[in-house]
């Protein structure tokens, strides 16, 4: 294991032994654990929400700019020919 994934583990493992020891009741640990666990899950799925969208919107302004540069790239394709023969 590298030296992160031991401190991480290293962090859970002291947490859920501060929690099974700590003075409060069972009960009241396990409501604890509970909301934090909801709490965590909420921030999760919002921050995946959040990124999603982030990225849908880079990805329409992508679409959009190369939607632009192909439509000039048209349009210059369109007007080389006249000006060929206006040269000759």
């Amino acid at each position: 294991m590298n030296k992160t994934t031991s401190f991480i583990l290293g962090a859970i493992v002291g947490a859920a032994a501060g929690l099974l020891f700590a003075p409060q009741t069972g009960r009241r640990s396990r409501a604890l654990i509970r909301d934090k666990a909801v709490r965590y899950s909420h921030d999760g799925v919002e921050f995946a929400d959040k990124k999603s969208r982030h990225l849908a919107n880079k990805a329409r302004g992508y679409a959009h700019e190369v939607r632009d540069m192909l439509a000039g790239m048209a349009a210059r394709r369109e007007t080389e020919p006249e000006e060929e023969a206006g040269e000759a």
